[in-house]
């Protein structure tokens, strides 16, 4: 989409967002060419044929982006990138466009949390549930939070992860579900980030306040800046 392209085009001109994350990649329909980071170099998005998906599909457990498999593909592919050794980070976070992320401030927020994930973990990894609400859903997709030994994990998952309603599933719901299933442990975490669509988000939630690691959704370059000055 062009907003969100000129969203990631933004963030990659001025070092912030995931682009201030130790490493990172960006999936979209295409190779898009997104322009040259800091040091000058230039910066393409990784095809990913798959990416573009129904909205409002009857009977679909979600309310928005009917996106399971696509984004099973973009885990796939980060997880193989992880078993060849291409990285050792301690997490890796999957954050929409739409997401001001605040990289310096989501370390801060893990070290806090690090005991709390310690004594979640059972060896299978840990992943954070971020939008703490009864129901089926608590780890909403605007920042998925998983650590690397949950990456492990699911990369080695087999077909423990098919469900029957995958067809009518958002990403973020498969995603729960596949690591819950593999025996990921979830960390509740309600002060990770303020998503407007958590319905248990407060009066003030368009307001971007400092210590959370992200806010959600910030849908114009605008807003996007706008949030991020607020928070920094």
């Amino acid at each position: 989409h062009s907003a969100e392209r000129g969203l990631i085009a933004s963030q990659l001109k001025n070092g912030e967002g995931i682009f201030a994350c130790d490493a990172f990649l960006v999936f979209s329909e295409v190779s898009v060419d997104l322009g040259r980071d800091l040091s000058g170099r230039r910066i393409f998005s990784r095809a990913l044929p798959m990416l573009e998906v129904p909205l409002h599909t009857a009977g679909a457990l979600t309310s928005s982006w009917v996106n399971q498999k696509p984004f099973a593909e973009a885990w796939d592919q980060v997880a193989a990138m992880e078993r060849r050794g291409g990285w050792a980070h301690d997490f890796v976070v999957k954050a929409d466009p739409d997401t001001v992320l605040l990289p310096a401030q989501l370390k801060v927020h893990l070290r806090s949390t690090r005991l709390l994930a310690e004594e979640e973990n059972q060896g299978a990894g840990v992943f954070f549930s971020n939008c703490l609400v009864p129901g089926p859903l608590q780890f909403f997709g605007a920042l998925e939070v998983v650590s690397r030994a949950a990456l492990r994990s699911y990369g080695g998952r087999g077909t423990q992860c098919r469900f029957d309603s995958e067809p009518l599933m958002g990403e973020d719901m498969w995603m729960q579900g596949c690591l819950k299933a593999i025996g990921v442990a979830g960390v509740k975490d309600g002060d990770l980030v303020t998503d407007d669509y958590c319905p248990n988000a407060s009066a003030v939630a368009a307001q971007c306040f400092p210590g959370r690691a992200a806010f959600h959704p910030r849908k114009s370059v605008e807003q996007w800046w706008r949030c991020w000055r607020e928070a920094t």
